[in-house]
């Protein structure tokens, strides 16, 4: 092997000691090598640009996602309390079902009995039973009972039906740091958000035209007293 080698490396030498004196016909063959490396010191520059175009591009597409889940997350909150607020609506319970729950809970006081129908009531239009099924939840809650994560739900649902959303998203995360699969505690959660974005918006409109009506009265009262004035 050793031998092929030196012989390779004797031959190269020899073909190198013969073109270092370059003849006429050898001269244009110079001139296309130096065309030829040229063009590869072209190409190379370009597909240096290339490369640093698509670096570029790919720390654009990177930076991309940051404002992608912003538009994301905000969709995702108005999609949460549509999909939320129709469930809600459908699961509301009848007065019959409401009985019949507050009778087994006479006949057969127990935890569960309790929390069904705390729980149903938690889902009900009328305010007075969503904060008593509150009140059931958490007396629940505090005395042990085995379903915790059910009551807290329960209750974070009755008080996103009275319009408390800071609550209700205060009881959604307590729910999703102990269990961050939750799906339903996850949509509770942006929905109390929304809610709580869209609140905000109308409380600075209604504040924005109150500011306007009250300039308005005040100008027509100057322009009155104005014209009262130089009546006199």
């Amino acid at each position: 092997m050793q031998h092929s080698e030196h012989h390779y490396c004797s031959t190269a030498n020899k073909f190198l000691a013969a073109a270092a004196t370059p003849t006429p016909q050898q001269q244009p063959a110079t001139v296309a090598t130096k065309s030829t490396q040229q063009t590869r010191n072209s190409n190379n520059n370009n597909n240096n640009n290339n490369n640093n175009s698509e670096e570029k591009a790919t720390r654009t597409i990177k930076r991309a996602p940051n404002y992608i889940t912003m538009g994301t997350t905000k969709n995702l909150q108005h999609q949460s309390k549509v999909e939320l607020d129709h469930k809600l609506l459908l699961s509301k319970p009848s007065r019959q079902i409401l009985e019949d729950l507050a009778i087994e809970c006479a006949k057969n006081s127990s935890q569960d009995n309790t929390f069904q129908y705390a729980f149903c009531l938690s889902k009900s239009n009328e305010k007075s039973e969503l904060r008593y099924s509150v009140q059931i939840l958490d007396g629940l809650v505090k005395e042990g009972y085995e379903h915790q994560i059910d009551c807290l739900y329960g209750s974070a649902c009755a008080l996103y039906l009275l319009g408390d959303y800071e609550k209700a998203r205060f009881r959604a995360e307590n729910i999703l740091r102990s269990h961050p699969e939750s799906r339903l505690a996850r949509e509770l959660h942006l929905a109390s958000i929304e809610s709580i974005e869209q609140e905000d918006k109308r409380k600075l409109k209604e504040a924005a035209i109150g500011g306007v009506t009250v300039a308005a009265a005040v100008g027509i009262a100057a322009g009155i007293a104005s014209i009262l004035l130089t009546k006199r």
